[in-house]
């Protein structure tokens, strides 16, 4: 009793498609319609597939460019900041030479400190612009992700109504052709006498 059940309930979700009751060119013919619609699903189902394929891409090489302007910036800004301390350290140094052993004594090391000071600023700025660079990547990065993931569920969706669509298209051409006469099967009973 159960099979029955569940052979009935089964059988009212999927649609019948059986072609049982029809002779050799009713069965041609229901092939025919399944493959020229099988076609035209899976062209659409590609052409779905190619779009979103090339939206994707465009993101990221979107994202991939952004990253990259991101990254050159951070690096001429670095670059910039260490041009402008190591001038400052010359600078320093230079002051440093030209002194006297007495004035050495009492200014060099406020001179060095100050050095020193230099360079831990400038390692500070490199961790700060490394971390906002990473930061930012991380963010563009998360963003394509879920752009990519929302266009490839898109598709799944299209991907799924087609199929749908595709299979009540056959079903309707299926009882087209079921309710033609030409195709029906002659039965071919005996009489009892």
């Amino acid at each position: 009793v159960k099979a029955h059940e569940y052979y009935m309930r089964t059988r009212e979700l999927k649609g019948r498609t059986s072609t049982a009751g029809l002779n050799e060119a009713g069965k041609s013919a229901a092939k025919y319609v399944r493959e020229q619609l099988n076609n035209e699903k899976k062209e659409k189902i590609n052409a779905s597939r190619e779009a979103t394929n090339a939206q994707v891409s465009a993101s990221s090489e979107s994202t991939k460019k952004s990253i990259n302007s991101k990254r050159e910036k951070m690096k001429a800004t670095l670059e910039s900041h260490k041009t402008e301390m190591n001038s400052k350290i010359s600078s320093l140094r230079q002051k440093i030479k030209s002194m006297t052993k007495e004035q050495k004594l009492r200014q060099g090391d406020a001179i060095l400190d100050e050095i020193a000071a230099l360079r831990e600023a400038n390692n500070e700025t490199r961790k700060e612009l490394q971390s906002q660079f990473s930061s930012d990547s991380s963010k563009l990065r998360e963003s394509h992700r879920s752009t990519a993931s929302s266009l490839r569920e898109g598709h799944k969706q299209t991907s799924a109504a087609a199929k749908e669509e595709y299979n009540k298209k056959y079903e309707e051409e299926l009882e087209k052709i079921k309710n033609t006469a030409s195709f029906k099967k002659v039965s071919k009973r005996r009489k009892k006498s």
